[in-house]
């Protein structure tokens, strides 16, 4: 009851009914002062029948009154009540039509948007099959040069009827039709069939004079396959830059035999140290011409450098030639230092290593000197300059020039190939031209 009457105070106080609070009677006035004034907390902490008793007095007529006049509203009041109404059901109305604008505009869009995706979908796919068309024969043209004893014939890429797959590589495996490389093709072949495709890619944008970059492309191929990249880029893209990358210690130096010099160069890259410094080339005659650089003003860095130089080209050339070397055990078989290189290489030359003059092959004199001069300058001056940090600028120049003379020695003059096999028979190991050759003891 107190929060009811809480409720009818708060009503019978607002504002809107100060007109009707006047017009009210004298009777009803008095209830409405009442109520005004009650203290409904009092009331509610207690009650008594004199209080209930007044209530029914006074404020009972006052909301009889209101009820009474509420029922008899005037006119204008109904009719604003239903015009309102009326608005209200309007405005819904409109904002019906404008969203329903709005979904028929979206549902428009999305239409269009469907019919573009799929016209640009049968575009790719047009596109697409005439590049495959322009590139399968090159694909298999390829192909047959890297995998030329397998029976796999027909190459081509498709585009499948749907458009909503990935193309597709078809192939015939000993004369039956495959619809994918997976089904048949070990990974080495996969990785062969995926170099082809670039390749021949590649070759369609001859004209834009891009380089071609190949990055390991040979990791899962067995050596036989192997050896038959750098031939097909020396045969089909004479033309092109070609930028090759490898780890493969092998395949490096079998590069450095089968490619034309006057085309190619070979670089060596140094481990990436830090930020600051990054990749660098590691290669015989940049470091050499740093050393160089450094030889007057640095003389032991430069003594230094050129000891390390030879300790890898040393190692290289000896492998080229088949040098034979004392048996060695576990990890120092792998870190023989140039000293020891030219130890052996001297003993050997003196027998081993020939020049053609005319129609005949004498001793490789220039290299035996070159060797027997660089070994005790090596040993004394290069050890000095990395191990007790003294040296004088003519010992680094001397020692340079007598180091380049030795590296240079097995390197052809005529063909710039260096010395390594090409298919020497009888044990020997030659140039490309022959001109140069090692007999092994």
């Amino acid at each position: 009851m107190c929060e009811e009457l809480s409720r009818l105070r708060s009503i019978a106080a607002n504002e809107d009914l100060t007109p009707w609070r006047e017009a009210l009677p004298t009777a009803s006035k008095e209830g409405v002062d009442y109520l005004l004034e009650l203290s409904v907390s009092e009331l509610r902490r207690a009650c008594r029948a004199g209080d209930l008793f007044e209530l029914n007095a006074k404020v009972a007529p006052l909301v009889a009154k209101a009820a009474e006049d509420a029922a008899t509203l005037p006119p204008n009041v109904h009719t604003l009540i239903e015009e309102q109404n009326q608005a209200r059901v309007l405005l819904d109305s409109l904002n019906a039509t404008v969203q329903r604008a709005a979904i028929d505009r979206a549902d428009a869009l999305i239409s269009l948007i469907k019919r573009l995706e799929t016209g640009v979908r049968e575009e790719i796919a047009t596109r697409a099959r005439e590049i495959f068309r322009s590139i399968s024969a090159d694909i298999q043209r390829y192909w047959k040069f890297l995998q030329p004893n397998d029976k796999i014939t027909d190459v081509r890429l498709v585009v499948p009827g749907d458009n909503e797959k990935a193309v597709e590589v078809a192939l015939r495996f000993h004369g039956r039709e495959q619809d994918s490389p997976r089904l048949t093709l070990s990974e080495g072949q996969r990785n062969a069939l995926g170099l082809c495709i670039f390749l021949a890619m590649a070759s369609k944008a001859g004209d834009e004079d891009r380089p071609i970059v190949l990055d390991d492309v040979v990791i899962s191929f067995d050596r036989e396959h192997r050896s038959r990249v750098g031939i097909l880029l020396q045969t089909y893209f004479s033309a092109r830059q070609i930028i090759l990358f490898t780890h493969d210690r092998e395949w490096y130096f079998e590069l450095q035999r089968l490619l034309t010099p006057k085309d190619w160069s070979f670089h060596r890259l140094r481990p990436y140290a830090t930020p600051a410094v990054g990749i660098a080339f590691a290669d015989h005659g940049m470091d050499i011409a740093s050393a160089k650089a450094r030889a007057k003003t640095e003389p032991e860095e430069a003594l230094g450098n050129i000891r390390r130089i030879m300790d890898v080209a040393l190692s290289e050339i000896a492998e080229r030639i088949g040098l034979l070397l004392p048996h060695l055990r576990g990890d120092e078989n792998d870190h023989r230092t140039a000293g020891q290189f030219l130890v052996a290489l001297e003993r050997a030359a003196t027998r081993s290593f020939k020049k053609k003059s005319g129609e005949v092959y004498v001793q490789n004199a220039e290299a035996l000197s070159a060797i027997k001069k660089t070994k005790p300058q090596l040993a004394l001056w290069g050890n000095r300059g990395t191990h007790t940090f003294s040296g004088s600028t003519t010992e680094a120049e001397e020692l340079i020039e007598g180091c380049e003379a030795v590296i240079s020695a097995f390197t052809c003059e005529s063909c710039r190939m260096p010395l390594g096999d090409y298919e020497a028979k009888g044990g020997k190991v030659e140039c490309r031209c022959g001109a140069l050759q090692w007999r092994p003891e």
